[in-house]
């Protein structure tokens, strides 16, 4: 899992004023993430990702919660942020960490690999995004890639990952990219039970 997608199973942040408040597609990552153990499948992230959804956790719970009309008063955004950190801890005590393994060559080739296959990945919240991954983007993709099975699969709903779907499986890499907006579709696929 990359940090946007833990982010998402992490927001899931209960109720206010009787109006459950949660991310859209929270209910599909938790879903997916609790299938993976029952069908044998191993799921974790790395150290970098905790890290950085660590660091970023604060802030979507502050724009899910305005976003959604909630959260002015100070009491209830400062409850919200707990039980948003609280979700993310709970969430990586249940998946594996994976080491991160890359070297400098690795990246420059996978940049050169991104420099290759560029488009327009423009998001509806940073039209003007880069279609070259940041550097923790192409460590998580080295390290995805170095890891033992033949072939892994990254739930992200990061648009370097997303956006490239295609061209990340055509690839030699070994990757393949489950979007955080596909999985329901993807568990229907496998005959997974689905999120009720």
């Amino acid at each position: 899992m990359d940090a946007n997608a833990c982010i998402i199973h992490a927001l899931n942040l209960g109720k206010v004023e009787g109006t459950p408040l949660h991310d859209y597609y929270c209910t599909s990552v938790r879903c997916f993430v609790t299938n993976c153990p029952r069908e044998s499948i191993s799921i974790g992230t790395f150290p970098k990702v905790k890290d950085h959804s660590n660091k970023n956790i604060t802030k979507a719970v502050v724009q899910l919660a305005r976003k959604r009309g909630f959260g002015k008063e100070y009491y209830v955004m400062e409850k919200l942020k707990d039980i948003g950190t609280s979700n993310l801890a709970r969430l990586f005590s249940v998946l594996v960490e994976y080491p991160e393994t890359y070297t400098e060559d690795q990246i420059k080739e996978i940049e050169t690999f991104y420099s290759s296959i560029q488009k327009d990945i423009g998001t509806y919240t940073d039209p003007n995004k880069s279609s070259m991954p940041e550097q923790h983007d192409l460590e998580f993709f080295a390290s995805a890639h170095n890891l033992e099975p033949e072939i892994v699969h990254i739930i992200s709903d990061d648009a370097h990952f997303a956006g490239y779907v295609d061209e990340i499986a055509a690839s030699p890499y070994g990757l393949r990219v489950f979007p955080v907006k596909d999985l329901n579709r993807i568990m229907i696929d496998l005959k997974w039970p689905m999120p009720t």
